[in-house]
């Protein structure tokens, strides 16, 4: 399964909510709702692993982080309509309609179904990597610790990570769309980068691919393939530590001036004995 183009928004911006629940549309308790302009998206493609690789170590509760990352890369949400289409049913959220008349001059989403889409997709990849390495524990956790279910048992999880992934990929689903004045107003809305991200995890998951996190001490990135080896987009997937050519270079010029250090301070001990 390729991994189509995806909206991206001109802009979104995450601003006070000054609506009232129950009347404007929002999820009881909301502070903040995030809003984007209504003028026509652009699509992009999105860098293979941007999951694993970019959204697995954004804070969920962190707005700017969010934000940001919907600005750059997609939008997570449908961009119009209902704004947790893409998540399981049942996930416990309430929202009542505007009512005719009051709607919004731009769309907003609440700031928690973002947030839950971010944990969604990382309890995902929390999920998928524990299975990796054979961590009944963390499969669980994956889901436990982002506060997604209490999920006691790895059939549960399971549960949860199937649910998660289907919801993501319905919209990919095979279907016959019969268009007309009388019939349908408007396309079917664009691919997200939520459902994108998924997709990539799809894939790697279909196709056997390892998991492992780049051994460069300050980057930590998980990754299924060494970028920037290779022109046209070619990655390495076999024998490989770093996630990108500049985290090989890096760790390795930072162990050969330890190297340096350490003979350094056993010629001083020699000379000092």
């Amino acid at each position: 399964m390729d991994v189509p183009s995806v909206w991206v928004p001109n802009n979104v911006w995450a601003d006070e909510f000054i609506g009232v629940p129950g009347k404007s549309g929002s999820v009881a308790d909301e502070e903040f709702t995030v809003r984007g302009f209504s003028s026509p998206p652009s699509t992009a493609s999105l860098p293979d692993e941007l999951g694993i690789r970019e959204l697995r170590r954004i804070d969920p509760d962190d707005v700017d982080a969010v934000v940001g990352f919907i600005n750059r890369w997609g939008t997570l949400t449908p961009p119009w309509g209902n704004p947790f289409a893409l998540l399981p049913a049942g996930t416990g959220f309430v929202v009542v309609p505007f009512p005719p008349g009051e709607e919004p001059l731009t769309p907003s989403v609440p700031f928690s179904i973002l947030s839950r889409h971010v944990r969604g997709l990382q309890a995902v990849i929390a999920h998928w990597y524990a299975y990796l390495l054979d961590d009944v524990d963390g499969i669980t956790d994956a889901w436990s610790s982002r506060g997604l279910a209490e999920v006691t048992t790895e059939a549960e999880a399971w549960t949860m990570f199937s649910d998660y992934v289907s919801a993501a990929l319905a919209p990919l689903s095979p279907r016959l769309e019969v268009a007309g004045p009388a019939l349908r107003h408007g396309a079917q809305p664009p691919v997200t980068a939520y459902t994108a991200m998924m997709v990539q995890i799809r894939n790697d998951i279909s196709m056997e691919a390892a998991w492992r996190v780049c051994e460069n001490e300050p980057c930590g990135r998980l990754f299924a393939r060494q970028q920037g080896r290779a022109e046209a987009g070619q990655f390495r997937s076999s024998g490989v530590l770093y996630c990108t050519k500049e985290c090989a270079r890096a760790e390795n010029q930072r162990r050969y001036r330890r190297r340096q250090a350490a003979a350094k301070r056993g010629k001083e001990a020699t000379s000092d004995g």
